[in-house]
């Protein structure tokens, strides 16, 4: 466990710079090329996403308490929503916040403080649309104490994520002589 632990923890760190390493991937000699290959549907993965999905799907099963048929029918919904809560709430999130907070500190305009607080709502309606999809998908297939428990799992999980990349993030404690 602890080796998985450690293992998200850096791959989560490193998501933080996923936007601008994959733009250099994609971007060699076309500077439309990222662009254009996100609206095809091809795009690089954010790094870290198979050990993210997977730490979720250890434990769907057993804390939803899901037959093997609904954790199949499941499974790609939630690989699904996690995909695309990365995509959209990782370097895109921290972009839109990184711009707001120097916009405030550097004393912006009105109207450079309303386009990037309208950018970073943006993303955040991104990312509550793409939670409401998720479970407008998974709730029919559930009883009402499943979707309950379902709910409580995914709270539970984004806790346990962000608190592994705030410790991942965190200056490592003085060390005693």
């Amino acid at each position: 466990m602890k080796i998985v632990s450690i293992l998200l923890t850096v791959t989560l760190a490193a998501t933080a710079g996923f936007a601008s390493q994959a733009e250099q991937k994609l971007v060699p000699n076309n500077p439309n090329a990222a662009r254009n290959a996100q609206k095809r549907g091809v795009g690089v993965q954010p790094p870290g996403l198979e050990v993210i999905q997977g730490f979720y799907l250890s434990r769907l099963k057993q804390q939803t308490e899901i037959s093997d048929e609904l954790y199949a029918r499941l499974r790609p919904l939630l690989m699904g929503y996690l995909r695309e809560r990365a995509e959209i709430g990782g370097p895109r999130r921290m972009r839109a916040q990184r711009q707001l907070f120097q916009a405030v500190n550097r004393g912006a305009t009105d109207d450079e403080l309303i386009a990037a607080m309208k950018e970073f709502d943006r993303i955040d309606g991104d990312v509550v649309g793409s939670k409401e999809k998720f479970f407008s998908s998974a709730d029919p297939l559930l009883t009402v104490r499943q979707r309950a428990k379902l709910r409580v799992f995914m709270v539970n999980m984004e806790n346990q994520v962000n608190q592994m990349i705030r410790l991942s993030q965190a200056p490592p404690p003085p060390r005693r002589n």
